[in-house]
């Protein structure tokens, strides 16, 4: 909450509180971005991405796997048939099939969103 703690106004939202409001989670802070992703190729042509997030958030968010050829405006189309799983604690991976890695040049990206219920 701005003035009051180090928690972004999203991990308040995320542990009930109303962002705008004066109360402060109570938990320790958490980067809710995706970290240290690492990309590796996979025997058939596909590709794995493995990135971090807290475990504690990731059954809030949607995880959608993008790719552009280009990086230019609007130019992330959403990976077809891509699967995200947990893959440890704190740990997620993105399943590139080899039907979506046909170019030789590909800049991948995760897009997150809340889930809606």
């Amino acid at each position: 909450t701005p003035g009051t703690s180090s928690h972004t106004l999203l991990h308040s939202f995320l542990e009930g509180l109303d962002p705008r409001g004066d109360a402060s989670p109570t938990s320790t802070p958490v980067d809710l971005s995706p970290q240290q992703p690492l990309l590796t190729t996979v025997f058939g042509g596909g590709f794995t991405l493995d990135f971090t997030f807290p475990t504690e958030f990731q059954d809030r968010f949607d995880f959608i796997l993008e790719k552009s050829t280009t990086l230019l405006a609007n130019s992330f189309e959403t990976v077809p048939d891509a699967i995200i799983t947990v893959s440890g604690p704190n740990q997620l991976q993105a399943t590139i099939p080899p039907s979506a890695a046909t170019t030789d040049t590909g800049f991948y990206r995760i897009r997150l969103s809340l889930k809606t219920d």
